[in-house]
């Protein structure tokens, strides 16, 4: 179901425009920064582009390159770090403004200040949209409404983070060898 609506009643574009996967790697094309984060919403102005850009921590990077948001990037963003070019993915993750959101392992590649402000910019932004998130670093997932485990493909535990925490389970055993930023 979707918003009352069963899946397979959906149109397949309607539902399509309606969810944004955010795979661990991003794609980038040859051309400008401002034209890649457009990916998310071509229609979108060049506010909209610096709003998301801002809320991705990569505004100031954008704003230090000689060019700014026309700055040339190559084919598969090359001349771009791995959490710039994730950091451009978050700014169309942002721009698309898409009501299912599936991140997997979406902020493997960025530091954990980036990480932890693009994430509290998400949970502000997308306030009562669904987004599944699927990450080995713990912390990402603490906040989440259900967490569902996994192992060897099976569903073995399901509940909040308290929740988890009080069965000392395998989520237990994950936490207490993760260290908190």
């Amino acid at each position: 179901m979707l918003d009352d609506h069963e899946l397979q009643m959906l149109n397949p574009t309607v539902l399509r425009s309606k969810v944004f996967l955010f795979p661990q790697d991003i794609y980038i094309f040859s051309g400008t920064i401002k034209e890649n984060i457009l990916y998310g919403n071509i229609t979108a102005g060049i506010d909209d582009v610096i709003r998301a850009a801002k809320q991705s921590d990569m505004h100031e990077y954008v704003k230090s390159l000689h060019l700014g948001y026309n700055h040339k990037v190559g084919d598969t963003g090359a001349n771009l770090s791995g959490g710039q070019r994730l950091k451009i993915g978050f700014a169309r993750l942002f721009l698309a403004n898409p009501d299912i959101i599936i991140l997997d392992e979406s902020s493997s590649m960025l530091d954990l200040e980036s990480e932890k402000t693009i994430m509290d910019n998400i949970k502000s932004h997308f306030k009562g949209k669904t987004i599944i998130s699927i990450a080995h670093r713990m912390h990402t997932l603490r906040s989440a409404d259900r967490i569902f485990v996994l192992d060897q493909g099976e569903f073995v535990e399901a509940g909040h983070h308290a929740e988890l925490m009080e069965l000392k389970g395998l989520y237990y055993k994950f936490m207490g060898t993760y260290v908190d930023y």
